[in-house]
């Protein structure tokens, strides 16, 4: 998507409204993970997101899986991934808003409210019930959404990162001793990334909320001590905490164990650098308390994926568990399975996992062919096959140009919906002069999505569009200032061209 137009909507979202994009997952009043990596605690009644619930092996499961349609207090909801959408009875759709109070602009005449709002849960938020915590970008702090009432999500600030630092400057200065940098000045950089951070949030069921760091790019050299440290919040915002005597690239946690994949990323001290341990690679489980700590899968990375110590980080991962199995993709690409009892992982499908969903109610995999994390400019293909076995069909081609590991996907009816918070925007603006005419932008208008699905009886891709009239006082596209009013929205499903400009 253009960046120019990227910052204008966002731009635009801070001063009209309170936005922050973002997907969340299914879950039931019991509680547990529904971010969009897929993982948690929660016995779901129905993980394909439908009110009424499903058979009994269905209510028994545990439903972990990256979803972006799920049900508060009996209502369904469509997450897209930049906002919430209430689903109706009839199939129509409402746009779920975000309390708040009256808002005008200071350089306009008018005391009409100019606030877009939008109940927005972040791309990997934790959904327990009526209630949803996570990050949201670009505010440095941690939150919690009431979602009591769909046609008002109340938002709270629960942490914020300053109150982090002097606990982020602790663990660093606990792993890395004899770093011979600015640890104070760090430290506020690493407490701001992992706050400003788009990785997975679990549920523990404990009160806690979970997290790894994983750091940007930009500052891995100096947060190299802390890669993969997994983190604690408490819901209620009393306590920021590291759990420094594991590493992780990703886990899920059940009643009381967390299971983590360790990409044998480690630091070594008197080096001051990091290494891979090739004899820790694998998967464990451990009880949240630190006791009974054991490796359950060994794994082993090629050459190539230990040739460059950031990507190492991911190279396994996607962990669900659905029934009392563990579901995980491996460094190999392939999607397993396995008794969280113990035994040996089985091979689900025989062809390499990018992203996958498991819809419980049909018994069917969704999944995309391709490398783990891994974009493709030329676009992976989804497939759909039964659990038990049976012919694949391929029902979209090109499913993707990037790597899908990120997004999210529910089957609810005759759909199977998507969701991506970092491609998705909360809206198509229609900008209207003071003479009620339409400004016509310059340039290339790029794609905006608002939303995705697929339908499976006919094959044919939709996408959600929600048209905003904004009136200007000037014929001025970029900047807000010009602002006068804003109308109402239209949200509506188009077909397109089977392309899904997702992750």
């Amino acid at each position: 998507m253009n960046k120019k137009l990227i910052s204008v909507l966002c731009a635009s979202a801070l001063l009209l409204s309170s936005i922050a994009c973002g997907c969340s997952s299914n879950d039931s009043a019991s509680g547990g993970d529904n971010t969009q990596n897929g993982s948690g605690t929660a016995a779901s009644s129905d993980n394909t997101g439908s009110a009424d619930g499903a058979d009994q092996a269905v209510s028994d499961s545990i439903n972990t899986q990256k979803t972006c349609v799920f049900t508060v207090n009996g209502q369904k909801v469509y997450n897209s991934g930049a906002a919430l959408y209430i689903i109706k009875d009839d199939d129509t759709f409402e746009y779920a808003e975000m309390y708040k109070e009256e808002q005008t602009s200071e350089e306009s005449d008018t005391n009409n409210p100019i606030v877009i709002g939008g109940a927005y849960i972040p791309a990997n938020g934790v959904v327990i019930g009526n209630d949803a915590y996570g990050f949201v970008l670009s505010t440095a702090a941690f939150h919690h959404w009431n979602m009591d009432d769909l046609n008002g999500v109340r938002k709270m600030t629960v942490y914020e990162r300053n109150n982090a630092i002097s606990v982020v400057e602790a663990a660093l200065k606990k792993a890395a001793p004899k770093f011979d940098g600015d640890v104070s000045e760090l430290s506020e950089s690493l407490a701001e990334d992992l706050f400003d951070s788009n990785e997975k949030l679990v549920d523990g069921g404990d009160g806690y909320i979970y997290g790894i760091y994983k750091p940007s790019w930009n500052l891995y050299s100096s947060a190299q001590p802390m890669a993969c440290y997994v983190y604690r919040i408490a819901e209620d915002g009393s306590k920021f905490e590291f759990l420094d005597d594991i590493r992780a690239a990703d886990f899920i946690i059940k009643d009381d164990y967390i299971y983590y994949y360790n990409c044998g990323h480690s630091y070594n001290i008197d080096k001051q650098e990091s290494y891979i341990d090739e004899n820790s690679v694998g998967i464990y489980q451990m009880k949240l308390d630190g006791s009974d700590k054991q490796q359950i899968v060994n794994m082993t990375l090629s050459d190539e994926q230990k040739e460059n110590l950031y990507n190492s980080m991911f190279t396994a991962g996607r962990m669900d568990i659905i029934n009392n199995e563990l579901y995980y993709i491996g460094t190999d690409s392939y999607l397993y399975k396995m008794a969280l009892g113990g035994g040996e992982p089985e091979k689900v499908i025989q062809k390499e996992c990018n992203n996958y969903y498991i819809d419980m109610s049909s018994g069917m995999l969704y999944y995309v062919n391709g490398k783990y994390h891994v974009a493709s400019s030329e676009g992976y293909p989804l497939i759909s096959v039964p659990l038990s076995g049976g012919d694949e069909k391929e029902i979209w081609k090109n499913y993707t140009n990037t790597s899908s590991s990120e997004g999210a996907m529910t089957v609810d009816g005759k759909y199977l919906y998507f969701s991506n918070s970092d491609k998705y925007q909360a809206y198509i603006p229609n900008y209207i002069n003071a003479d009620g005419e339409k400004v016509e932008e310059s340039g290339n208008q790029p794609i905006i999505i608002c939303g995705k699905r697929l339908n499976l009886e006919t094959g044919e891709g939709e996408t959600l569009n929600r048209f905003i009239d904004i009136t200007i006082e000037k014929e001025q596209v970029f900047g807000t200032s010009n602002v006068k009013s804003v109308g109402d929205s239209t949200i509506e499903w188009t077909v397109d061209d089977g392309l899904v400009y997702l992750f």
